[in-house]
């Protein structure tokens, strides 16, 4: 019988002797992941590129290694939080589909408070300038059930439209819907950072996201209760990690930038007009595009709004029944709860 080589033998005993290690010694967390919308192509998720890099979550405590990315959905989301990761960051609607399937998820930080991200663009040739031209026209988003869908519906609304008096097409993804766009299928189409940065003078601007609306919750921190009865830690080390992350791109934006550009494959310099745009022109009545984890309920409302206008939501929601602010910093955490 071959026998095994001492070598793998002994890195066999390390790894059981590492496991029973980090089960044993209080602080010591096993390495792993966690999962975020689109990370690597849109701009919400950048935080967790620095927070990486910098060291942040060793600093808070917890050993993350990479961050899953995802399309955001809610079958995305049960399939994150069912793999045991302790955290996903994704759009509210997500959540809310989630736990109708049978999830039990929690709501732990606010991270992303406006949708100054997504622009609406038409081709040069367009007679379309502004949303005043929509009327008779075809406008496209990407699934539906999506913020894309409801954003549009609102952006109607705001003309001083009625629905029917325009065409609203499911492209399946944001870059479809530019391609749909291209090829004449549609009229206009929503485009979100950076994928504006890089190729948004190749079409005409008739909106922006920062100028149409109000403060609209973009993605939100989500945990499962079984995470935060057993780790309660961990979801505290990635909050925080991910505040410092935030903090540092506002005070050191060109090695920020640097740091994202590694993951989003994509030049410095791009990253870097990306976050100056969302930093200094994406802040909307006050409130900024990327958050620390604090809760902005007025953000969190007008999604809920939005989320109303096509159905996935009915009525407002209790949010005591979602949201449990107690894993954020105590100076995060709301004064008054709404």
């Amino acid at each position: 019988m071959k026998r095994k080589t001492p070598s793998l033998t002994l890195a066999r005993l390390c790894r059981s002797f590492c496991f029973i290690l980090s089960m044993a010694v209080p602080g010591l967390v096993a390495a792993e992941e966690i999962g975020a919308a689109n990370f690597g192509s849109a701009a919400n998720a950048m935080p967790y590129a620095v927070a990486l890099e910098k060291g942040f979550f060793k600093e808070a405590g917890v050993d993350i290694t990479g961050v899953i990315s995802s399309l955001g959905g809610g079958p995305d989301l049960r399939v994150l939080l069912g793999g045991n990761l302790p955290y996903a960051e994704a759009g509210l609607s997500a959540v809310a589909a989630a736990n109708q399937a049978g999830a039990d998820l929690v709501i732990v930080s606010d991270n992303v408070h406006t949708v100054s991200d997504i622009l609406w663009v038409t081709r040069k040739d367009s007679l379309i300038n502004s949303v005043k031209d929509l009327k008779g026209k075809k406008i496209t988003f990407s699934n539906p059930g999506s913020t894309t869908q409801a954003l549009d519906y609102w952006l109607v609304d705001h003309a001083g439209f009625k629905r029917e008096d325009v065409q609203f097409i499911a492209a399946g993804s944001l870059g479809a819907a530019l391609t749909a766009l291209e090829n004449g299928g549609v009229d206009v189409a929503p485009m979100a950072e950076p994928a504006y940065t890089l190729n948004g003078s190749k079409y005409k601007t008739i909106a922006r996201g920062s100028e149409i609306f109000p403060p609209i919750s973009n993605t939100i921190g989500v945990t499962s209760r079984k995470t935060l009865q057993e780790r309660p830690q961990v979801v505290r080390g990635i909050i925080l990690a991910r505040r410092k992350a935030v903090e540092y791109m506002n005070d050191h934006r060109q090695e920020s930038a640097q740091l994202i550009a590694k993951y989003y494959k994509m030049e410095p310099a791009v990253i870097e007009k990306v976050m100056s745009n969302l930093m200094d022109h994406g802040t909307v009545h006050g409130v900024p595009y990327w958050g620390a984890g604090n809760f902005e309920y007025e953000s969190l409302n007008n999604l809920v709004r939005a989320m109303n206008l096509i159905g996935v939501i009915n009525g407002p929601l209790d949010w005591s029944k979602y949201v449990d602010e107690s894993y954020l910093p105590p100076d995060l955490q709301s004064k008054k709860k709404p």
